[in-house]
């Protein structure tokens, strides 16, 4: 089982799915172990321009409106059914100090780098997200570490 650096458990799952476990690092067994070793990833590189401020997935556990951008239940009404975070795959990171465009260009210098093949989301309804979504859910026939992907 690998346990992230940078993030604890309440910040990847729903307030409701934490409660659930007893033993708080058990729910790291939720996830697909390359899609933890990338949020690391990208929040280790991230670091020299986060000045001490970290990342965002969910902030919930701080009173904070985020508690769907990592792992979505099945149950969950928010995103796509089908979407890589029912299937504990993906995130939704921002930073207070760097913007997503930012973060995307340093992923895009440390590509060769990345701890496995991952999707990201470029654009959504003609846009840059206010947040970087990167997943897991590559194809079998993906040829290059990173796939950008529009919604």
């Amino acid at each position: 089982m690998y346990k992230p650096r940078f993030f604890k458990p309440q910040e990847l799952v729903p307030r409701k799915v934490y409660d659930l476990f007893l033993d708080k690092d058990m729910i790291y067994r939720i996830f697909d172990e390359d899609a933890l070793r990338v949020i690391d990833f990208v929040r280790d590189i991230c670091t020299p321009y986060l000045q001490g401020r970290g990342m965002v997935c969910n902030n919930w556990q701080r009173g904070g409106t985020f508690q769907n951008r990592g792992f979505r239940p099945a149950n969950s009404t928010v995103g796509a059914a089908r979407s890589s975070h029912r299937f504990a795959r993906g995130f939704d990171l921002s930073s207070p100090v760097m913007t997503t465009q930012q973060m995307f260009d340093v992923i895009e210098a440390n590509r060769d780098r990345l701890p496995a093949k991952v999707r990201i989301q470029r654009t959504k309804n003609g846009a840059t997200p206010t947040y970087l979504h990167i997943d897991t859910m590559t194809a079998d026939n993906q040829t290059t570490q990173i796939q950008y992907f529009n919604t």
